[in-house]
């Protein structure tokens, strides 16, 4: 099944596919009826819903260009409206359950893009559970939570495996080996800064759109461990732009266009 799932999914079946391998399937058939009871929740906490507002705020930065989530602007309006966008409202329900069923992490930015994608494969309730299971189950704990701390240990491990595989392009970022940097906890590449908002997105709006779906096949089938190896890959492709640089802000900069030379 492997060797078909990389060969990418045929898209009128991806969908399905993302929602049986991730788990989200098995999890939505042992919590029958749990999605209708957080959304009716959500909906009687309304505005007193500590993420309402910033919720709202970011549907309207959700795939802007993608017709599906394009919105109206209004005479006398600041913001678009989302009125009679069945995509939007679909995100702003699921966002908002979530952020009642699993209070740790509330809402992260970010989490608007991951479920705008789900949804343009899948129904409202499968998206609410494929979100869980991606939160709770494929990637570590406390990635979106307050703290980051599961954010932080994938950059650490995206760091070692750096200076691991590609010293010379590591030693051209960082004059200290990957321990003493963890060590001393300042010196660590300013990349992470990029490169855990790739892991953050799930690369969404940093791979081409054809190129992020294949990914995505992977990582519901395989896990996370396909964002190490799409992150490595990444830098090996930057490895030419890079190697001549003698600057980190330089450097940021490459990396954090990286998606341009795609």
């Amino acid at each position: 099944v492997r060797r078909y799932v990389r060969k990418g999914i045929p898209a009128d079946l991806r969908g399905r596919v993302w929602f049986h391998y991730s788990g989200a399937e098995a999890k939505l058939d042992s919590n029958l009826g749990v999605y209708e009871r957080f959304l009716a929740k959500a909906k009687e906490l309304g505005s007193r819903n500590e993420f309402a507002d910033i919720i709202e705020r970011d549907l309207h930065r959700t795939f802007p260009e993608n017709v599906q989530f394009r919105t109206s602007v209004a005479d006398g309006q600041q913001l678009a409206s989302t009125d009679n966008v069945p995509v939007i409202s679909a995100l702003r329900r699921v966002l908002l359950a979530f952020s009642i069923y699993c209070p740790s992490v509330g809402y992260c930015q970010s989490l608007n893009f991951v479920v705008g994608m789900l949804l343009l494969f899948m129904k409202e309730e499968e998206a609410f559970w494929t979100l869980v299971t991606i939160v709770q189950n494929i990637l570590p704990a406390g990635v979106y939570d307050v703290t980051m701390e599961g954010s932080n240990l994938d950059q650490n491990v995206l760091m070692m495996l750096l200076w691991e595989r590609m010293p010379h392009l590591w030693g051209t970022m960082c004059d200290k080996s990957f321990w003493e940097s963890e060590a001393d906890g300042v010196s660590m590449p300013t990349i992470t800064l990029v490169t855990s908002h790739w892991f953050l997105t799930l690369f969404i709006n940093i791979l081409p759109t054809e190129t992020l779906l294949r990914v995505w096949d992977c990582f519901f089938y395989e896990g996370a461990n396909i964002l190490f190896r799409i992150a490595l890959t990444l830098f090996k492709m930057s490895e030419h732009m890079v190697m001549p640089l003698g600057d980190s802000l330089e450097i940021f900069q490459v990396i954090q266009v990286i998606y341009f030379t795609i």
